[in-house]
């Protein structure tokens, strides 16, 4: 014959244990939601800026060049006067 073992009931020490270890993970969890946002937020700012500053230089190359051409059109070095 099977001998029967008994199994454990969740008395309410159990159920406010399980309450508090539960509130403890959000506690930690829900702060470092918040801050990998932020982070996260922060570095596509920075890559948006660092893609601005960039095409900005290009702009900036572009003009000089045409300047250049367009007070240099032979494409000769230029004296010193």
């Amino acid at each position: 014959m099977l001998e029967r073992t008994a199994l454990p009931v969740p008395t309410n020490s159990n159920i406010a244990a399980t309450v508090i270890a539960l509130a403890g993970v959000g506690v930690v969890a829900l702060p470092t939601g918040i801050f990998a946002s932020a982070f996260s937020e922060e570095l596509r700012e920075r890559e948006r800026l660092r893609h601005q500053h960039a095409v900005a230089q290009e702009i900036a190359q572009d003009v000089v060049d045409e300047l250049v051409d367009i007070a240099n059109p032979d494409g000769k070095p230029l004296e010193p006067p």
